[in-house]
């Protein structure tokens, strides 16, 4: 239903434009358009001339015109687009045909280009070492948030470093795409070290947590103000994550919080250990620390303590669905609960109630792995660089691989808007789109 209602729209669009009057029509194609394929993504490039508006058309097909693309699953119409534009939403290993035209003014569309063709694809096995951010200070997490249709990277270190990361693409070819940090200011006299990051996309409030059970909060990543979880407890805060309207933050000695960024109430915690991430994943918070201490619960207040196949200490989890698409075959590996921490230790689960730990990577890893994130696969950071991926096979199970990607120790990483940005030691921050 929705393909159909999106191929009604757009060819509802076309005649409009081909009816339109009131203006000249342009007597060109657009010219060197050119498509190159992303994670979930296409970003198309072409010839802008000033006063034309531009519009892109795209289906899941080999070849598009503009008589019959409607007929195309996923038939689409983006309308006064300017070059170069990141195409959004799309699935990996499909394949997509795109084709333009522009209007002056409010005359008809002029001539439509040839339709050109690409295969989104999974990033992260291509890594580029951007800038040192925040003046070479440790950067311990990094977020992607959506905030007034805008799209950035978030990012928080040592000494109240702030950062908002933007994607730029380039404008003539994707050697150049890159991530730009711009420091935030932190409140006069706010220097404690920054540990974790959540966005609440209801609020939208972001919440910074730190060491001495520090919190920063914001309304728009821009001005931040200060509090504490507590008047007469200071423990250092690691973690913090979001159900889409209350906020827990865990740290060491097993402190849990709950709260709405401001007010903070103490949970009754079930272990002494440090606690390193929490994530509200499938309709529960899963918290991971030291001594391969796992736990679950449904609100942030009760939580259930889970049987671990490892005592090495655990310092992120993540969730996810990978999908595999290929020419012949379309499989789904099971929805899998991923945890990493020291030593390389991987564990999966598919309920976050049994967990084993992962065999299959290779070559075997033994650096300590800080962090792992989902956005079209999985991937896990760490020491000296490390990046472990996980790719979909046929039989609709993961495939696991690792290498280095030559950056410093690497704390936290992130998937947002067909890129993936890991951020660690001395400001280092690598891109993979």
């Amino acid at each position: 239903m929705i393909r159909k209602t999106t191929r009604v729209l757009a060819l509802a669009l076309i005649v409009i434009l081909a009816a339109c009057g009131g203006g000249k029509s342009p007597s060109d194609a657009p010219a060197n358009v050119t498509v190159a394929a992303g994670d979930q993504r296409a970003i198309v490039r072409w010839t802008q001339q000033s006063g034309l508006t531009y519009w892109i058309f795209r289906a899941v097909a080999s070849v598009i015109t503009r008589d019959n693309y409607s007929t195309f699953p996923e038939a689409h119409l983006e309308a006064s687009v300017t070059t170069p534009h990141s195409v959004i939403g799309l699935n990996n290993g499909e394949t997509y045909a795109f084709m333009m035209n522009a209007t002056d003014g409010n005359g008809p569309a002029g001539p439509t280009s040839p339709s050109v063709s690409a295969a989104p694809r999974l990033s992260g096995d291509i890594w580029t070492s951007l800038p040192v951010a925040a003046g070479g200070h440790d950067l311990n997490d990094v977020i992607y948030g959506t905030l007034n249709t805008v799209n950035n990277f978030y990012a928080v270190g040592k000494t109240a470093s702030i950062l908002k990361g933007t994607e730029v693409l380039d404008p003539i070819n994707d050697s150049g795409n890159t991530v730009t940090w711009t420091v935030q200011s932190s409140p006069p006299g706010f220097t404690q070290d920054l540990n974790g990051i959540a966005f609440n996309t209801a609020g939208p409030t972001f919440v910074a947590v730190g060491n001495s059970g520090s919190v920063l909060v914001s309304t728009d990543g821009v001005i931040w103000g200060t509090g504490n979880v507590s008047t007469t407890a200071s423990p250092n805060l690691n973690a913090v994550a979001n159900n889409g309207g209350n906020f827990v933050a865990v740290g060491a000695g097993g402190a849990i919080y709950s709260g709405d960024g401001t007010t903070w109430t103490q949970r009754t915690s079930t272990t002494a250990s440090t606690l390193n991430d929490v994530k509200f994943l499938s309709g529960q918070f899963i918290v991971v620390g030291d001594g391969g201490f796992i736990a679950t619960s449904p609100d942030g207040g009760t939580w259930t303590i889970r049987t671990s196949p490892s005592s090495q200490n655990l310092h992120a989890v993540a969730f996810g669905a990978s999908k595999y698409i290929s020419a012949s075959a379309v499989a789904t590996a099971a929805s899998t609960y991923v945890v990493v921490g020291d030593s390389g230790v991987i564990l999966t689960s598919q309920d976050s109630v049994t967990w084993t730990t992962l065999a299959n990577l290779l070559p075997a890893v033994t650096q300590n792995l800080y962090s792992v994130n989902f956005g079209s696969r999985f991937i896990a950071v760490g020491q000296g660089g490390v990046v472990v991926t996980s790719r979909p096979n046929s039989a609709g199970e993961l495939d696991w691989q690792s290498t280095v990607s030559g950056a410093n120790d690497l704390f936290a990483n992130v998937f947002g808007l067909g890129a993936n940005v890991a951020v660690g030691a001395a400001g280092t921050n690598i891109y993979s789109w």
